[in-house]
């Protein structure tokens, strides 16, 4: 089966593009320019920020997919970004606080339905973070920032960041 996000069209030369199989996949193939649509996920970061009381700062989404749900400080990595410098960077947009990534804690995928935008998957690497400076302002696509025990989190906007903050309560208690 084809994923549904796939391309019909080539993005780089406008061709139609022509189901092949292609690493035991089937896939989209330009006969044109050779492009190979093979449906990656898209690079994100997740900043884990923890208080002295081992409660995780969250986000409450602004925009759809979630709206009004809460969710892990980070986003998208651009074209080009270094993880670290992305994870920055998205803080800061967020949350106006300048942090410091100190150890790196996991990878997640997450599986997002009925997205438009012609991808439907992305690669979460989640780091734990302390705050350096700044004053605490949600901003960007964020209406609310608040601590929250991982032991009595509100509604999440993603299934995967559940799964995420269920292993770090985990490794927390060893």
């Amino acid at each position: 089966m084809v994923d549904k996000k796939t391309y019909h069209y080539c993005p780089y030369c406008g061709e139609k593009l022509v189901l092949k199989v292609v690493a035991q996949k089937k896939r989209g193939i330009c006969s044109n320019c050779g492009f190979i649509d093979y449906v990656n996920a898209k690079p994100a970061v997740g900043a884990l920020i923890l208080n002295e009381k081992k409660k995780i700062l969250l986000g409450k989404r602004a925009v759809e997919p979630g709206r009004g749900l809460w969710n892990i400080v980070g986003g998208f990595l651009e074209d080009r970004e270094y993880p670290i410098e992305g994870l920055k960077r998205e803080v800061k947009e967020e949350t106006g606080l300048e942090v410091e990534p100190y150890k790196f804690f996991d990878f997640a995928v997450a599986y997002f339905d009925g997205l438009k935008q012609g991808w439907n998957y992305s690669l979460n690497i989640l780091y734990f973070c302390r705050i350096i400076s700044g004053k605490m302002l949600p901003a960007d696509d964020v209406t609310a920032l608040k601590y929250f025990s991982l032991d009595k989190l509100p509604r999440m906007a993603f299934e995967h960041e559940k799964k995420i903050l269920t292993h770090l309560r985990e490794y927390l208690q060893k």
